[in-house]
């Protein structure tokens, strides 16, 4: 199970579309520090905001970081395409091999069930890194340009308000809540590139396949507008600067259920599966 989990792990990281798909979110990231952060720190027009002037409250790690700044164009950009970068690096790959035949060779050599279990632990884990990394890489490089100062809720600068998800949580752990919520990113991506594959069986264009996930957050946005529950549109539920209130425990247990039956679906597929 070990070589059959490696191999297809390699056969993930080691393409250019998840360079591409890295290199995209890397490019929101990093841009994200040099348009937010930098001029934070630097421009002499935040003179007087870094130095508290006028009672105004410094700027801070935790309302400057790509995760909550709702003003920035680059993180709207990150997590309105997120669904898409997950399922850019391998998510497709399945329905290549089907396509190709390849599956035939590599279940010959593994056998189904290694062969289906490894394809999906290789994708979730190429899908977790593309979005997890850049999140990591603008949060320490933020980090190296504006302090750490602890959320003031008066301050208003801070995206948590009562009525936004762990909203308490925030202003008592303010790392905890970034924690939580790049860990959150990472379930919907896993859950997201675990969908593509689970499509491949019904779906035989790997476009399509990849743009599945995309496609069903993009209408969960459109449906759930100006409802409810809009905080719960996964675009939205994973944004930490939290622009519509949701329920923690709800947005977690959709995002097992995402991961789970696309993977249970996956499995019993394969376990029978027969090329024609």
């Amino acid at each position: 199970m070990k070589r059959s989990i490696a191999f297809e792990i390699k056969r993930a990281f080691l393409n250019w579309t998840f360079c591409a798909a890295l290199n995209v979110g890397l490019l929101l990231a990093i841009g994200h520090v040099v348009m937010v952060a930098a001029p934070y720190a630097l421009s002499e027009s935040w003179n007087l905001w870094r130095s508290g002037a006028g009672g105004t409250y410094p700027p801070s790690l935790y309302s400057a970081w790509m995760g909550v700044t709702s003003y920035s164009f680059l993180t709207i950009t990150f997590y309105f395409l997120l669904p898409l970068l997950a399922c850019i690096p391998y998510a497709d790959s399945l329905c290549t091999d089907l396509s190709t035949h390849y599956s035939n060779q590599l279940i010959c050599r593994m056998g189904r069930i290694r062969y289906f279990a490894s394809k999906l632990i290789a994708t979730s884990i190429s899908s977790i890194s593309v979005i997890v990394i850049p999140l990591i890489v603008n949060y320490i490089a933020t980090a190296c340009f504006i302090p750490a100062l602890w959320p003031e809720p008066a301050a208003q600068i801070f995206p948590a308000s009562p009525s936004n998800m762990l909203a308490s949580l925030f202003y008592h752990a303010p790392q905890t809540y970034t924690i939580v919520f790049i860990m959150l990113a990472a379930l919907y991506s896993a859950a997201f590139g675990a969908l593509s594959i689970a499509s491949s069986f019904s779906i035989h264009n790997r476009f399509i396949v990849m743009l599945t996930p995309f496609a069903l957050c993009i209408t969960a946005q459109f449906v759930l507008q100006g409802s409810a529950f809009e905080g719960f549109s996964p675009i939205n539920a994973l944004s930490p600067y939290q622009p519509y209130p949701s329920i923690y425990s709800v947005v977690v247990a959709i995002g097992i259920l995402l991961l789970l039956i696309p993977n249970f679906i996956t499995l019993i597929k394969g376990r029978y599966f027969e090329d024609v």
